[in-house]
């Protein structure tokens, strides 16, 4: 009897990580988009990244 509870919890908590009670609907379900958003994102992140590498490789062009 144990390991049955057992084996229904291990299920129940496969079943969480998983997402399965999740409040939207699952993305092989429905349509997953790139949008200007997403574009954006990327573009500050790269200018960030390259920015601090640009810092790194010349700390003497900052002038604080």
């Amino acid at each position: 009897m144990s390991c049955a509870v057992s084996i229904g919890e291990d299920l129940s908590a496969a079943a969480l990580a998983r997402g399965l009670d999740a409040p939207w609907p699952r993305t092989n379900t429905g349509s997953v988009g790139f949008a200007l958003v997403d574009a954006v994102v990327i573009a500050v992140s790269l200018a960030a990244t390259a920015a601090l590498a640009l810092s790194l490789a010349f700390p003497e062009a900052i002038a604080w």
